[in-house]
């Protein structure tokens, strides 16, 4: 054999014997790749999305149906006249407090006062000649063909003064119920037909104030419950749910309910707009900023929160109440870690690093969707 087959046998048995030697020994690689995996892991936590939550806890409220209505007197009518006639008279003025019965308006009742002496004296005239045939009737002088002709025109003359007396009494214009005299028609001296329009008159105590509930909560309310209505001044007062629609409006599917709200001193005015709060029992619910709301791939309105293992999950919510520091709404576990900056950039499902993120690492929030209101 020659000496350079020789040299490359040796040198192939040694290589083969060095790499067996190797493979049987410990290896002293094997503690880098450890290494390398503990960084390889720390790398994949570092990667995950840092995220600030706080920690919310539910509470008990009243839960309220919220709708803006109009602000109704109990009643209001035109007072009209019955009569044609001019106007003598106007003893209140617009603005002024009037009880029933009270004279608002007077007409000239001279003409009318001669028509009832006139027809109280055929009255009478009538009345005696039925009286004196019927006492000759008695006697058998008069026939009852005679007797009935007085009676009938005796009645006649009954019922038409009876027509006349009421004619004198609408001279006087009254109100027809207690309330406040919003307008007025007439002045002294003015000609008014019949039916022609003297005073607008305003009930307000009670006011009814008129709201629209919508179809989803219209079961949750009910004739006779206590109801709170805010007025623009800021004053706040409660009543009485007094009426519920049974239809729908077809525009807006909403129903119509009434709201009685005492008014004695007649301090609060119709005709304005107002809040109306209607309770329709409790619910637990956690108070929270609407900045925290978010929507998810369906569309719906919801809050991203962490569980034990920081696995962002999101959980669909109802808007229950609004105040001007924030929200109550329902939907999230009694205790809820709600993720407070950072949930625009986390879906759910990933898991993520909770804690107090610093100020450089802070990203913008995403804008707000646009959310219906309740």
């Amino acid at each position: 054999m020659k000496q350079s087959h020789v040299i490359a046998l040796l040198a192939t048995l040694a290589l083969v014997v060095w790499m067996g030697f190797g493979m049987l020994s410990p290896s002293a690689g094997s503690e880098p790749a450890v290494g390398e995996d503990k960084l390889s892991a720390d790398a994949a936590v570092k990667s995950q999305m840092l995220v600030e939550t706080q920690t919310l806890q539910a509470e008990d409220i009243e839960r309220t149906i919220l709708s803006l209505g109009q602000v109704e007197p109990d009643r209001t009518v035109t007072i009209r006249s019955e009569l044609e006639g001019r106007i003598t008279s106007v003893p209140v003025n617009a603005g002024a407090y009037v009880e029933a019965g009270t004279v608002i308006a007077q007409m000239d009742k001279s003409e009318w006062l001669a028509a009832l002496n006139k027809g109280q004296a055929v009255f009478n005239e009538r009345k005696a000649a039925w009286e004196r045939l019927r006492a000759l009737s008695d006697k058998g002088y008069q026939s009852r063909n005679l007797i009935d002709e007085a009676y009938s025109a005796y009645q006649v003359a009954e019922a038409e003064l009876d027509i006349l007396k009421r004619n004198l009494r609408n001279t006087e214009i009254v109100a027809p119920f207690n309330g406040v005299i919003d307008h007025r028609a007439v002045e002294i001296g003015d000609f008014v037909t019949v039916n022609g329009a003297i005073a607008t008159l305003v009930d307000n105590d009670p006011l009814i104030v008129t709201a629209q509930i919508s179809q989803s909560d219209i079961d949750e309310v009910e004739v006779g419950s206590t109801a709170k209505v805010d007025f623009p001044n800021g004053r706040q007062a409660e009543g009485t749910l007094r009426f519920i629609a049974t239809q729908a409006a077809s525009a807006t599917r909403t129903f119509r309910v009434e709201i009685e709200v005492p008014n004695p001193e007649l301090s609060l005015r119709s005709g304005t707009s107002a809040e109306a709060r209607i309770p329709t029992g409790h619910v637990t619910a956690h108070f929270i900023s609407p900045a925290l709301l978010t929507l998810d791939d369906a569309g719906r309105i919801g809050i991203k929160t962490v569980d034990e293992h920081n696995v962002v999950e999101f959980h669909s919510v109802k808007i229950e109440l609004t105040e001007t520091a924030g929200i109550w709404v329902s939907g999230l576990p009694v205790r809820a870690e709600v993720i407070a900056v950072g949930q625009g950039f986390v879906r759910e499902g990933e898991t993520v690093r909770t804690g107090a993120r610093p100020a450089d690492e802070r990203p913008a929030q995403p804008p707000l969707p646009a959310i219906a209101a309740q």
